[in-house]
């Protein structure tokens, strides 16, 4: 069984039913629709300056291997397509990595040499030829990548597997393992299998605290008609504030993508801030006639640059799939061809490179720093929210959140355009942190290890698994009340 309906759990789904085994998906909300919906939806092996830091950090062949499967991964992808006549949009494209200053010029050569290193075939330019509206100091290309529609991707996944293989609406609150296989405990009944992949973006098992060596990371994105072509490559800029752009058509109709504007979920950004940032960014340089779509991504950004794939404990029949930092499309793919392979019994060639079991590598500055953060907002915040009585509910408006004081955690209360008052429990069911109103999406997340939750309490993602309960108090006056 395959725990997780996106890009990566039907990834693997599709590959382990293609050598002929049987397979069933369950997904707690819709195919496609959570963090794989929001992708920029890039396939490509090229990942910013990801491999030229992995290979300072991890060694030349740890990022020679990492290149090596991702750029497999673009080719199994466009084959997966063609195999099964999946109409998700795929259009061959370049990738781009580019620099506007002489820092990141400095940044982007030691990636060219790590491709290059590697055996791809990828090329500097100094970005005349670029179509970019603004200067570039100079640019790696990767040619033969490719983008698609990432929700259609997932749903023609979801149909090569035929009938009675993915059930959607299908939350999964235990998952455990014994001699003879897995079982899952979901709210509709029990589900028995050999084996039991947990691609669920955060693990909702996690004994080896993966969750704790990943940060959960929100950046935003939208879709905007202008007047005139869009530039036709996959753009991604080293320079800060990034900014990520490119070209897609969907029902005949064709739309600049742009994204950016990344912090750590549940931090102090303000999500709707962010999005107005990247939205005036692009009217200052294309010519806009429209901006019709925002949404938000989430990622899980591991802390030694690599992703965890593989068995959750050594010789344990559960796998797992995460911390794909924002390439979730070519990792799942990834992903799927080492989980295969290990369920086959042999080796993948990232199998010991990606393996969730690892510790050493993990324990870096950066890790520390992320623990810190956590320890300080599960602390502050209970300080914070313990200073807040009720009453600032009267005040509330709407389309407004906050959390307040009640008992020893919290109610989190949001106010809909109707006035209306919801009001669940704010301490997560993760680990207890107090959740914070994401006001550009209408949700509550989780700011120590990433779960989102929708106002009346639903797990949106996780690592959580279990709803935040509905408490008290109500207005008086409120509707309802």
């Amino acid at each position: 069984m395959v725990v997780g309906g996106g890009a990566a759990g039907l990834s693997i789904a599709l590959k382990l039913h293609e050598r002929g085994a049987e397979v069933v998906v369950l997904e707690r909300h819709r195919v496609g629709g959570g963090v794989s919906g929001g992708s920029t939806a890039k396939v490509t092996a090229l990942h910013g300056v990801l491999s030229s830091a992995i290979r300072r950090r991890h060694g030349d062949d740890v990022a020679d291997t990492y290149l090596t499967v991702n750029h497999a991964a673009v080719d199994d992808i466009r084959a997966t397509v063609e195999r099964h006549g999946i109409a998700c949009g795929l259009t061959p494209a370049d990738a781009v990595d580019y620099a506007l200053t002489e820092d990141g010029v400095e940044r982007l050569r030691p990636e060219l040499a790590s491709l290059e290193a590697a055996g791809l075939t990828a090329q500097w330019t100094d970005g005349d030829d670029l179509g970019l509206p603004f200067p570039v100091r100079g640019a790696v290309v990767l040619p033969d990548q490719a983008h698609l529609h990432p929700t259609r991707w997932c749903r023609g996944m979801a149909a090569a597997l035929g009938d009675g293989a993915v059930y959607e609406g299908t939350a999964v609150r235990e998952l455990t393992e014994d001699d003879r296989g897995c079982t899952a405990v979901t709210d509709g009944g029990v589900v028995r299998a050999a084996h039991a992949v947990v691609a669920t973006h955060a693990p909702i098992v996690d004994p080896r605290y993966l969750s704790v060596r990943c940060q959960p990371s929100r950046s935003y994105a939208l879709a905007a008609r202008i007047d005139g072509d869009p530039p036709p490559g996959m753009y991604l800029s080293v320079d800060l504030p990034v900014r990520s752009l490119r070209p897609a058509s969907v029902d005949d109709v064709t739309y600049l993508v742009v994204a950016g504007e990344g912090h750590p979920v549940g931090d102090e950004a303000d999500a709707r801030r962010c999005l107005d940032t990247l939205e005036a960014w692009t009217r200052e340089h294309f010519p806009v006639v429209s901006v019709d779509h925002r949404w938000a991504a989430h990622d899980q950004m591991p802390a030694d640059d690599l992703p965890f794939v593989g068995r959750l404990t050594p010789g344990s029949r559960r796998w797992v799939a995460t911390g794909f930092q924002k390439w979730g499309l070519t990792a799942g793919a990834v992903a799927a061809a080492i989980i295969d392979d290990g369920i086959a019994g042999r080796q993948h060639p990232a199998s010991a490179v990606l393996d969730p079991t690892r510790l050493r590598s993990t324990m870096t500055g950066r890790l520390a720093g992320d623990i810190g953060r956590v320890a300080c907002r599960f602390t502050s915040d209970h300080v914070r929210v313990a200073l807040r009585g009720p009453d600032v509910l009267d005040d509330l408006q709407p389309g407004a959140g906050t959390v307040v004081r009640a008992g020893t955690g919290g109610i989190a209360a949001y106010r809909d355009p109707d006035g209306r008052l919801h009001t669940v429990s704010a301490v997560c069911t993760h680990e207890g942190c107090l959740v914070r109103f994401n006001r550009a999406q209408i949700s509550w997340d989780c700011p120590c290890h990433g779960s989102r939750f929708s106002v009346d309490g639903e797990v949106l993602s996780g690592p959580a698994v279990e709803d935040l309960p509905p408490v008290g108090p109500t207005e008086r006056g409120s509707p309802g009340a």
